[in-house]
């Protein structure tokens, strides 16, 4: 997301994130990995449940796909300094308009699941429609 961070604002959208934590976590986590955008908390989980965001289980976290791309982070310095929160927790991308309408929502099946950048720029440009 935080390559594709310009292209999203170019669109007319704006990147926030939210994780699981606490606000000094993700403060750490926006300054070690300079992050474009905000990074909120949801210690409670409310937002993953609103949008049922799935959990993995241990033969999705373990796929061919999640280590592969684990391998792929690790080679472009990307390193994990330990889990926080549920790691169970899978996550979900979602798009809403500036009211908070709930546009588009993508559920992750695994931790490397991500929606192609293009899906997030359809939605972004949808909604700039509307």
């Amino acid at each position: 997301m935080r390559d594709a961070s310009d292209a999203i604002q170019e669109a007319g959208g704006q990147v926030i994130a939210v994780g699981m934590g606490t606000p000094a976590m993700a403060a750490d986590a926006a300054a070690t990995g300079k992050l474009p955008f905000t990074l909120l908390v949801d210690q409670n989980m409310d937002l993953y449940h609103a949008l049922q965001a799935r959990r993995g289980g241990v033969v999705s976290m373990l796929s061919f796909g999640v280590l592969a791309a684990a391998f792929r982070a690790w080679r472009r310095g990307h390193r994990q300094s330990g889990v926080k929160g549920d790691p169970m927790q899978l996550g979900a991308t979602a798009v809403t308009d500036c009211a908070g309408e709930l546009l588009a929502v993508r559920l992750a099946r695994d931790p490397a699941d991500h929606p192609p950048i293009e899906w997030i720029l359809e939605a972004v440009r949808a909604a700039q429609t509307r």
